[in-house]
């Protein structure tokens, strides 16, 4: 995080970047923790059960990595089209909190991921605001 720290001082932006350093730091861990509670998901038994939350953890990793890809712009933060990718995140982050909230009671992995989706949520929201 050091380096990103560093990269965000050096921009001619600055004050942009550093309105989303928050969000990026929330959007990289929930994207990665959605991609490790699918690959989670995938190796339990009730594999059947758990094919909506694969699929809405694998939608909100991507999601949450667009994101991260438009905030590390910062000129491009201010623009419409990066309001409508943090709606966009904060939307599906909503969708795979819910989901893994229905096996958090089974599955550690999707109680982890379904507190870190409205983390980013709450990060999305105060960016927003």
């Amino acid at each position: 995080m050091e380096e990103l720290n560093n990269m965000i001082n050096s921009h001619p932006q600055a004050d942009k970047a550093k309105k989303g350093q928050e969000l990026i730091s929330k959007a990289v861990l929930c994207s990665t923790t959605c991609f490790t509670c699918a690959d989670a998901c995938l190796s339990e038994d009730n594999l059947e059960k758990l094919r909506t939350c694969i699929r809405l953890n694998l939608d909100c990793a991507t999601i949450c990595e667009a994101t991260v890809q438009i905030l590390a712009r910062p000129a491009s933060i201010n623009t419409s089209f990066a309001k409508k990718q943090i709606e966009a995140c904060m939307e599906v982050c909503i969708a795979c909190a819910e989901e893994c909230e229905k096996h958090s009671d089974i599955h550690q992995h999707c109680k982890i991921c379904a507190q870190t989706c409205r983390d980013c949520v709450k990060a999305c929201e105060e960016f927003i605001a």
